[in-house]
């Protein structure tokens, strides 16, 4: 058989933006379950109070926690991004026949990555600092884009598989 499929999982790292509201989340429910303490119902609002910003500060949390699924079937390559482990939306889909050029990140193919004519760029990628990220020039809708992620080697291969000439690697 010739076909390609390959799937690969990348979790986002938490970022000072994420750590920072992860830390208001708790204190916010610290402060919310204070006032109970206070009430004449004491040993019956306490618990309610407790359970109900747990919760609620576990479903927040959770949002925050995103993950990339990588996905190529053939000459189709899809990006879902799923947040908190559960919900699974589509980030992107495209085939190998739309994409323009294809290489790491790195100082050595900088002026195709700072294109000034790319209009959106989509980033599925653990961190902004990550060592193996690679960089697809694009056409949807007519417009040039780009997707910045963190293929694994069969990734790479499969794209180079349906369209060779694109696919530069570093020296």
């Amino acid at each position: 058989m010739n076909d390609v499929f390959v799937e690969q999982l990348v979790k986002r790292k938490a970022s000072g933006a994420v750590i920072f509201l992860n830390i208001l989340v708790y204190a916010a429910a610290i402060l919310l379950v204070i006032p109970f303490v206070f009430t004449r119902l004491f040993f019956i609002t306490i618990p309610i109070a407790v359970i109900a910003v747990f919760f609620a500060a576990r479903f927040l949390l959770a949002r925050l926690k995103w993950e990339f699924e990588y996905s190529l079937t053939n000459s189709e390559l899809d990006i879902a991004m799923i947040e908190g482990g559960k919900k699974r939306c589509e980030m992107l889909s495209i085939t190998a026949f739309d994409m323009e050029f294809a290489a790491p990140v790195s100082s050595e193919y900088s002026a195709e990555f700072k294109n000034p004519n790319i209009k959106t760029t989509y980033n599925a990628t653990s961190s902004d600092k990550s060592e193996n990220r690679w960089f697809i020039i694009f056409r949807k809708d007519g417009n040039l884009c780009r997707l910045i992620f963190e293929p694994k080697e069969q990734i790479v291969e499969g794209i180079e598989r349906f369209k060779p000439y694109i696919v530069h690697r570093s020296v």
